[in-house]
């Protein structure tokens, strides 16, 4: 499922069982759950027997969801322990029972925990995903430079330019760990129109110390040339389960500084992260 506004912490999953044991290929037992959207782009699902909130991807071909629907969710029965939890191994969603607004009232509190309503002058932040052998990954990346535009409460236009230092000025990077080839997919919780990677080789610590110390008139002109050095990644597009345009890294691997420009209707965000 990839419309939800979460924002999940950076570091593997470790995975709890549901429904019991099951042999190999068997589906577990169904999660009874209650569906939740709110917002324009945020889903989540309700375990109605213990009230937990849980993400889970959604199989092509799976009913149209509204809110207040009450399924059943057939998978693997692998629930991974972020908060809130994640079930990637879903097989199938049937539903039981179609259900409103009002339905889902009784679950209202327990979301707004997890809900976060968009602030408009905040530009979108960026989540890398992608499976291990062991769990499904979600890292955040370091939001860097943008310009912003946006309408204010008052409904007066604004702007704001946000000049960081150039990505390989910065010290720290949060990053993922790949040991092989593996499709990173770029979750941006807001959908841009267009999206370009570079890659940098790390580096070396004692460059980044005489980088830091150095100021020099020419910054912006220098750093220009700099960007012009990386090394162009391609960047897939693909369509999720619900037609929506998503953004991947395919058979990502090599080591280094990411470098992602996301072009959206309202300005331009550049996001670094580090692969080791």
């Amino acid at each position: 499922m990839k419309k939800r506004k979460l924002l999940l912490a950076a570091a593997a999953f470790s995975v709890f069982l549901v429904g019991g044991c099951q042999s190999h290929g068997e589906e577990a037992q169904p999660i009874k759950a209650m569906y939740i959207e709110k917002g324009e782009d945020f889903q989540i699902f309700v375990d109605t027997s213990t009230g937990v909130l849980f993400d889970a991807s959604i199989p092509e071909g799976t009913e149209e969801l509204t809110t207040g629907d009450l399924v059943e969710i057939y998978g693997d029965g692998i629930m991974l322990e972020s908060y809130p939890g994640q079930y990637p191994g879903v097989s199938r969603i049937v539903v039981t029972k179609q259900g409103s607004e009002e339905d889902a009232k009784q679950y209202e509190s327990l979301v707004d925990e997890v809900y976060q309503e968009p602030d408009p002058s905040e530009p979108p932040y960026l989540n890398l995903e992608y499976r291990t052998k062991e769990a499904l990954v979600s890292a955040v990346a370091d939001r860097g430079s943008y310009t912003w535009r946006y309408t204010d409460e008052h409904g007066e236009e604004k702007e704001i330019v946000a000049d960081g230092a150039f990505i390989l000025e910065s010290n720290v990077f949060n990053d993922i760990r790949l040991k092989e080839k593996t499709d990173v997919l770029l979750y941006f919780s807001e959908r841009p129109e267009k999206v370009s990677v570079l890659r940098y080789d790390p580096v070396p610590a004692k460059q980044e110390t005489e980088a830091s110390e150095e100021k020099e008139t020419t910054e912006t002109e220098e750093n220009h040339e700099t960007e012009e050095q990386g090394e162009t990644v391609e960047v897939s597009e693909e369509k999720d389960d619900k037609g929506k345009k998503q953004f991947i890294l395919k058979d990502l691997s090599g080591k280094g500084i990411y470098l992602v420009k996301a072009e959206f209707s309202q300005g331009t965000v550049e996001y670094g992260f580090e692969v080791k």
